[in-house]
């Protein structure tokens, strides 16, 4: 009878070390999952300047396209540009310029730009102008990442 209480408390702090070592690996695995995983970082010297813009009318006199001469002024090639547009002066730039390139998408495009080139881009927008605003994208470790620490504003006066 000795015998069967002493393998008993054997089995049970088996039991205990089983039980114990899966709530670790359940806990650990579930806090892998919740701390944000770092994110990629665009390189600091990265600038994009607006050399030019030129307003263009329709048919009608109205202006609802503008022609921006966009130059890579960083160290670094970029992979593309997010064009934005402001309603009021120093005010959130929320709405997307669309750009009549093959090369665009809403607000997005997707270019090489080469340190120190010079592209020209015609968009298309549908409220009143004041302000361009235009971060650089980079291709960072795999990933299209949105460089906000370099974005350019410019006043539009149309």
């Amino acid at each position: 009878m000795k015998n069967k209480k002493a393998l008993s408390e054997i089995v049970g702090y088996v039991l205990l070390i089983v039980i114990a070592i899966s709530l670790s690996v359940l806990v650990y695995t579930w806090m892998k999952n919740q701390v944000p995983r770092e994110t990629a970082a665009c390189p600091d010297n990265l600038a994009l300047s607006i050399q030019k813009y030129e307003c263009i009318k329709d048919s009608l006199g109205e202006v609802d396209k503008i022609k921006v001469a966009i130059k890579n002024n960083g160290l670094f090639d970029i992979n593309g540009i997010l064009a934005r547009y402001s309603t009021k002066e120093n005010g959130l730039a929320s709405k997307d310029l669309k750009g009549l390139s093959p090369i665009k998408t809403a607000g997005r495009i997707f270019k090489e730009l080469n340190s120190s080139e010079v592209f020209e881009e015609e968009f298309e927008y549908s409220q009143e102008l004041v302000e361009i605003e235009l971060t650089p994208i980079k291709l960072v470790e795999g990933e299209m990442t949105i460089c906000e620490n370099s974005v350019v504003r410019q006043k539009i006066e149309c």
